[in-house]
């Protein structure tokens, strides 16, 4: 297929414009080969166009002469080049134009009647209008702009959803973007204005202008976001209010028609005459949709008008892609737009947790990092982790779980099955419902994440290779019309590799471990209890020892809390070392005392506290001065969150009646403040705090009263006042009893309500921790009848010898001595005394030595009964046997 290029500017034509090609490369979507072009158009006179009050009088516009299946005479009765069609479709958002033969025929090197399919240009970025007042790009947002800088920093998912709903139109941002809940500013809580699509996040994006982590350029690990940064203002194509495509021109190239281009030729005007096509009050006007037939043709296709002002460069991105058929080069057009929008990264699964193993006797206990979750997919912009698979070999190339063969029979190549999977509990469950060669993913089974497994299937002696992948539930695209693109799930890869003489280096998401018994009189580490050192909420702390080789001996630690300002409940909580100042996390989210949570230096905090506040009715009531008899019931009534912190909310209260007028509140039924025999205040860090409310008085006495049919109610308002009251309601206070004999209450009456808060900023625990260490004495005990071989007899070969690495044949022969002291010497001797081999076993807190079968002279050892002698200094001798059989 040949094409010829041209961008066409319009009036006036005294205007210092240059246009000029700023590359193309070459991409490998989902389906098939697609070219980048990228254009630059930049005002380099000193006038900004339009002027003076005039209409915008600057359009791009591409010309494409096509020849779909080539020129020559196939198999259909024209030729190849003067049969082929073109058309537009933006019913999805595509801007995409598209061309393909009539007949569906063209010529092959090798057939005269090969089928053809369909060949595509889609504009991916155009110039925006941002003062215009209008939604041009259809995302829900108007004007927004790539120059646009920070703006004003909005803190809690409460008040960015109001934000968003009064600027924003929220069915057409779903549409484009998906739910708001799942913008990543949205989710992490915080979000600066001028991030207008809401995927800037400063835990993975503040990297300065520069882009690249690490460089303490401009910007970096400032909170803000600067302009550079990932996703945000210059890279970012989607804070641009772009116009897309906005015309369609079809030409019959042909000299017996004056349909021609000849730009500068008469009798047509061809830039006059575009610019009137293109500019047209009426929109269908601007887009032709005249359909050919024999006849070879060209096609233009336009962006504008546009402002560009004196030194400004306006953009545009363009992808040349092919499809079998319409719909697939639509598929591939969506793809290549995200690819684009997320500055040309392929959908890729979530960054690779950091393992970390500890083996004891007849068990391996993995624990990992959560740098998985909290990174967004760099195509849609989205936090798609789902979950974690966890791998288990006896060799480090992993072929252990490879036994996972596709539809065809082939070897499939993924990591295989695993021993363990851990998914959200988000809803997403089962099998993917995309496949790849007859092969769904499993999403998992709703079992909720953890940070720590441990394997009880484990042999002794036995060399392991583990690895932890993080997966995503495939990430979608969402285009304009809501229709979704979905990719296949992606896991992180085991790239474990082997150095020339057979050693591996690990990434970080894999461990090598041989579990086996520890030390004789091995004590692992411990904590002290818990202290709470400052704090309301309620709940408990404790901390497990996973891991006793990481815990620092004899250091002070410290728990405290996040949240948001608007937020009531902890979001997180850190893990501190005192003692070094070093924080070792700070997204800890395990609130239910699950014990899937982080964990740091081997050390796991697990946390259970209230999911919300609650009344405390073992301490609330009135006070034992009152002489009312009543019992009140304190309700929340769900207006607002309750984890929505607020004025007046959420406090203690104390509600005092009187039998003269205390306050005023707002009566029910006709809106109006009347005087009220009562008064609620709520006491606050600051103070206390009078609380509005609406009063429910069914019989005019101006206080609380029973009523057995309506009962009479007071409805405590907290929040902004700009609020309506139906947002502010917050408590409903009722008289709970009923009786004939009740005393209402009156003057000097007074009602305690107390609250229950989980914790949050503020709350301070501390423990303090004890590392492991041996025990002389009880190792001394413990010697007399703990050493043993395994295996013993030695038959041939053991389970747990090593194969040799890219070498047939076996590998190294293998025996443990177990039971072991942490120091102590190994003499093995003949039956007849001679000296073998000798093996020292010194400072480890394993049980265990190795012995290779290979004598004092590095000879192999002969079969027959041996003799092991072990000298543990002060902790004793030892004397046992061992046989080696072929």
């Amino acid at each position: 297929m040949m094409t010829f290029t041209r961008w066409v500017r319009t009036f006036p034509t005294n205007a210092t414009l240059r246009g000029e090609v700023r590359g193309f490369q070459w991409a490998n979507p989902q389906s098939g080969n697609v070219i980048f072009w990228h254009y630059d158009i930049t005002n380099e006179g000193t006038k900004s166009y339009p002027q003076n009050g005039q209409p915008e009088n600057i359009i791009f516009g591409l010309y494409m002469d096509s020849g779909v299946g080539g020129s020559a005479i196939g198999c259909d009765p024209v030729p190849e080049s003067d049969d082929d069609n073109a058309y537009f479709d933006r019913s999805s958002g595509l801007n995409l134009v598209y061309t393909w033969d009539t007949y569906g025929h063209g010529r092959s090197l090798t057939n005269t009647c090969a089928p053809t399919g369909y060949l595509g240009y889609a504009y991916l970025e155009t110039p925006g209008k941002p003062f215009d007042g209008q939604d041009n790009d259809g995302d829900g947002i108007t004007d927004e702009r790539r120059d646009s800088g920070p703006g004003t920093l909005i803190v809690g998912q409460t008040a960015i959803m109001q934000y968003v709903v009064t600027h924003y139109d929220t069915a057409k941002f779903r549409s484009f973007y998906g739910p708001v809940t799942n913008r990543p500013a949205y989710k992490a809580g915080r979000w600066w204005t001028g991030d207008e699509d809401m995927d800037w996040v400063a835990l993975s994006d503040d990297v300065g202008e520069d882009g690249v982590p690490g460089t303490n350029d401009p910007g970096e690990n400032d909170g803000i976001p600067t302009s550079g940064e990932p996703r945000f203002d210059k890279t970012d194509k989607d804070e641009s209010d772009q116009i897309g495509l906005t015309g369609f021109k079809m030409n019959r190239i042909t000299r017996a028609i004056d349909d021609v281009v000849f730009f500068m030729r008469a009798p047509r005007n061809w830039p006059q005459a575009l610019f009137n096509m293109w500019t047209s009050p009426i929109v269908s006007a601007r887009f032709d949709t005249a359909v050919v037939e024999n006849l070879n043709i060209g096609f233009l296709f336009a962006s504008g008008p546009f402002t560009l002002r004196s030194g400004s460069t306006e953009r545009f991105s363009l992808a040349l892609a092919a499809g079998e058929d319409l719909e697939e080069l639509r598929n591939t057009i969506r793809v290549v737009q995200a690819i684009y929008n997320a500055n040309y990264q392929f959908a890729v699964p979530p960054p690779l947790p950091t393992v970390k193993a500890e083996a004891g006797n007849g068990y391996v206990r993995l624990t990992w990092d959560d740098v998985a979750e909290r990174t967004a997919d760099p195509v849609t912009g989205i936090l798609d982790f789902e979950g974690y698979r966890i791998y288990r070999s006896t060799d480090p190339d992993f072929r252990d779980p490879r036994i996972i063969v596709s539809g065809r029979g082939n070897t499939f190549p993924n990591n295989g099955k695993p021993v363990a999977q851990f998914d959200l509990k988000d809803g997403i469950r089962g099998y993917s419902q995309i496949t790849v060669e007859g092969i769904a993913y499993w999403l998992g089974s709703e079992t909720g994440i953890t940070h720590t497994w441990t394997d009880t299937s484990v042999t002794n002696g036995q060399q392991y290779y583990y690895a932890v992948c993080a997966y995503d539930y495939g990430p979608s695209i969402i285009d304009r019309s809501g229709e979704e693109f979905t990719f296949y799930p992606s896991e992180n890869s085991i790239a474990v590799s082997r150095t020339p003489r057979g050693g591996t280096i690990l990434p970080s998401n894999v461990v090598a471990v041989r579990p086996n018994p520890k030390a004789l009189g091995y004590t692992p580490a411990v904590t002290s209890q818990v202290t709470r050192v400052s704090g309301i909420g309620t709940g408990t702390v404790e901390v497990r020892v996973l891991d006793s080789k990481q815990v620092p001996d004899n250091h002070i630690f410290k728990i405290t809390f996040n949240a948001l300002e608007d937020e009531v409940h902890a979001n997180s909580y850190n893990l501190i070392d005192s003692t070094t100042g070093q924080v070792l996390f700070k997204t800890g989210r395990d609130f239910d005392g699950l014990g899937t949570g982080l964990s740091g230096l081997g050390l796991l905090p697990v946390i259970k506290t209230l999911p919300t506040v609650v009344v405390d009715t073992l301490r609330s009531g009135f006070t034992p001065s009152s002489q009312t008899t009543a019992k009140l019931s304190v309700t929340y009534n769900q207006a607002m969150p309750i984890n929505f912190r607020r004025a007046g909310f959420p406090y203690d209260m104390t509600i005092t009646f009187g039998d003269t007028v205390l306050d005023q509140a707002v009566w029910l039924f006709d809106g109006f403040y009347r005087p009220v025999k009562f008064r609620v205040l709520a006491h606050t860090p600051q103070g206390d705090q009078r609380l509005l409310c609406r009063f429910i008085d069914l019989n005019n006495d101006s206080t609380l009263s029973p009523n057995p049919a309506n009962r009479e109610e007071i409805q405590i308002l907290t929040g902004a006042d700009s609020l309506g009251w139906r947002d502010r309601f917050t408590w409903r206070i009722q008289i709970a009893n009923e009786s004939d004999t009740l005393v209402p209450p009156r003057g000097g009456d007074v009602c305690q309500v107390k609250l229950l808060y989980p914790f949050t900023v503020g709350d301070v625990f501390t423990f303090r921790t004890t590392g492991e260490f041996v025990s002389d004495a009880a190792a001394k005990a413990a010697f007399k009848q703990s050493p043993y071989v395994v295996p013993n007899p030695y038959v041939g070969a053991a389970s747990f010898e090593p194969e040799r690495f890219a070498i047939s044949g076996r590998g190294e022969r293998r025996i443990e001595f177990r039971g072991l002291p942490q120091r102590c010497t190994i003499r093995i001797y003949t039956v007849r005394g001679d000296l073998v081999q000798t093996l020292h076993h010194e400072g480890t807190t394993d049980g265990y030595t190795a012995w290779n079968l290979r004598t004092k002279d590095n000879l192999d050892v002969a079969p027959g009964l041996y003799i092991y002698h072990i000298d543990a200094s002060d902790v004793g001798t030892y004397i046992g046997k061992f046989a080696i059989i072929k």
